[in-house]
């Protein structure tokens, strides 16, 4: 699960960890969509693609500290997102879910088991 610290509440029930290279490589590649209620978190990292993907992702990046630094809404697939200096972190949430969800930047995302 990842938890919003700042505004205590839940952004997503399940969570696929992706921590190595093929792991983040892959990503979603290939996924139908993203079921609601779970995100994709990929780390280390601070840029992401959304090549061979058929939905649009709405993306966070957070730093070292899980605070949130940049965020994409519905970013669309065969895009490659900028290089966010000190991310450590990327979660990649159903599109729409920054915003039913009051993501802001500074807030801490952590994950949770």
């Amino acid at each position: 699960m990842v938890y919003d610290v700042s505004k205590k509440k839940k952004v997503v029930e399940k969570v696929i960890v992706a921590d190595t290279f093929l792991k983040r490589f892959l990503g979603l590649m290939g996924k139908r969509e993203l079921e609601e209620g779970r995100g994709m978190m990929l780390l280390p990292c601070s840029s992401i693609h959304t090549c061979f993907m058929r939905f649009p992702l709405d993306v966070v990046f957070l730093d070292q500290n899980h605070k949130v630094i940049y965020m994409i809404q519905s970013m669309k697939p065969w895009r490659c997102s900028k290089i966010v200096k000190n991310s450590m972190y990327v979660i990649e949430l159903q599109q729409g879910s920054i915003a039913l969800r009051g993501i802001e930047l500074g807030d801490q995302l952590v994950l949770q088991s």
